[in-house]
């Protein structure tokens, strides 16, 4: 089984998920966890993308999970509505891309959705390696501050700081990467260094025309040397138990 942990797709005039399983299909691809897109340049309510997405991903079959996005800055508002995606929506975890959404992780209401992940058991992806406000540095202090929670590395670093990303999942054991973003040689580095059961397959879909960059994904992870347990672990096993996902 491949999943892919690491899909954006624009929930404006969306008919459903009929195109994205297709292209899943298409490379093999199982299931995937699937993240908003508007909402993080904050077009409209946060509470409308967010349904939007739990609706798109209840028409795959089980095939597709969602995460959800807040904006922090809208504060109790923010925590009634990550208990809303969780409690009664049933979504997988948290997306945040604090860069796009021009909001620091250092934020009270990040303090408040941490320790309420931590109780949920919920992880929280953000998305690293774009300096100066998604840094993996910055998520690995948030991981020691909040040593129940479990934050996921969206990208690894992408191709520059990809050390940066492997040294934070090294010093705290709450810290998951996903290899979405990195070149081939970060890629290894990371699977040689890190434990498999931290790290996950991507490929940072964005939309429709996104087959190409997705089919190199996967060419770069089919030429990592890797044992086939530590595929497995990372093309799937990791993550499903991670999002606490049923086979």
């Amino acid at each position: 089984m491949l999943i892919d942990t690491h899909v954006h797709w624009p929930m404006n005039d969306c008919p459903g998920p009929a195109e994205l399983l297709d292209i899943l299909d298409h490379l093999q691809i199982d299931r995937a966890i699937v993240l908003g897109w508007e909402i993080l340049f904050k077009q409209g309510r946060m509470d409308q993308y967010n349904t939007l997405l739990a609706e798109f991903c209840e028409k795959s079959d089980g095939k597709l999970a969602p995460l959800a996005t807040v904006h922090l800055y809208e504060k109790e508002d923010a925590m009634d509505e990550a208990r809303r995606c969780i409690e009664e929506l049933g979504m997988k975890g948290f997306k945040f891309h604090s860069w796009a959404q021009g909001e620091s992780l250092f934020h009270p209401v990040m303090y408040e959705l941490c320790e309420y992940c931590a109780e949920k058991e919920v992880p929280i992806m953000f998305h690293d390696g774009t300096p100066a406000y998604a840094m993996g540095s910055q998520m690995g202090v948030l991981a020691r501050m909040f040593p129940q929670t479990k934050i996921i590395l969206g990208h690894g670093g992408i191709l520059h700081y990809w050390q940066e990303a492997m040294d934070v999942a090294l010093q705290n054991s709450n810290i998951y990467i996903i290899m979405c973003g990195c070149h081939n040689w970060g890629m290894q580095r990371l699977c040689d260094n890190v434990n498999p059961r931290r790290l996950l397959f991507g490929t940072d879909i964005l939309d429709g025309s996104s087959g190409p960059l997705a089919e190199y994904r996967c060419e770069q992870f089919k030429r990592l040397a890797l044992d086939a347990a530590t595929r497995n672990l990372i093309s799937s096993e990791s993550a499903l138990k991670l999002y606490k996902w049923d086979m």
